[in-house]
């Protein structure tokens, strides 16, 4: 009988201390992974620069980010970012492609918004973006769990 009870003390202790670490990978829907992209261009030559930010461990380990690239289209760059899911189910989320200058300031949009993707499950899903201006050299993919819309 003691020992059961020290079973059930340790198991809520447990759970005391991991509900916080669960809370803050699951509940906190807004914080997004981000594929980072710049780009170099000498001549003709485009060199790309790749980083993979992690703010939302539980989803870095649903969809991985497979690939980053980037072509010269005339004077625009077209960025591609490759996700996969790594489960059965599908999932839906929200991506957003913002593009940055030389400088590191931010270059407006007219059609820069959160768009809903879902990727079912094993897929692997292409999303490409086309600068909005020749001054763009650097892109960010925000990739997140849907965002609830509170009225």
């Amino acid at each position: 009988m003691e020992r059961k009870a020290t079973r059930t003390a340790i198991v809520i202790f447990a759970l005391f201390l991991l509900l916080p670490i669960l809370c803050a990978t699951s509940c906190h829907r807004s914080a997004s992974n981000i594929a980072i992209g710049t780009v170099s261009i000498s001549g003709d030559i485009l060199s790309l620069d790749k980083k993979i930010v992690t703010n939302d461990l539980l989803l870095r380990w649903r969809i991985k980010i497979l690939d980053v690239k980037a072509r010269r289209e005339g004077d625009f760059i077209v960025a591609q970012v490759v996700l996969k899911n790594n489960r059965k189910r599908s999932f839906n989320g929200e991506y957003l492609f913002e593009w940055l200058d030389d400088d590191g300031f931010k270059i407006d949009s007219p059609v820069e918004h959160w768009a809903p993707v879902v990727i079912h499950g094993e897929e692997e899903k292409y999303l490409q973006s086309t600068a909005p201006s020749p001054q763009a050299v650097t892109f960010k993919l925000h990739f997140r769990r849907p965002y609830p819309v509170r009225y």
